[in-house]
């Protein structure tokens, strides 16, 4: 069993899967600034992440003002630049 987890992780790390908490959140704000509006649920798929890892991330990411949580949707509050 132990052996099968190894694998998995292994897995998770060779596809970049793994991330640590700023990683994710820029991939968050890349994610939310491409599409202008997202979903927990979509972010969660996208990342390979827990609802609750989701939420903690926008939480931080709303104070710093860079998004803003709308009705179970983000939003960008900054602009992505061409």
């Amino acid at each position: 069993m132990l052996c099968y987890m190894y694998v998995f992780f292994i897995l998770f790390i060779q596809k970049g899967v793994i991330m640590n908490k700023e990683q994710r959140q820029n991939e968050i704000l890349e994610l939310v600034l491409k599409k202008e509006c997202c979903s927990v649920k979509e972010l969660c798929a996208a990342l390979y992440a827990s609802d609750a890892t989701i939420r903690r991330d926008l939480h931080c990411l709303e104070q710093k003002g860079l998004i803003r949580l709308l009705y179970g949707n983000i939003v960008p509050l900054m602009q992505e630049s061409h």
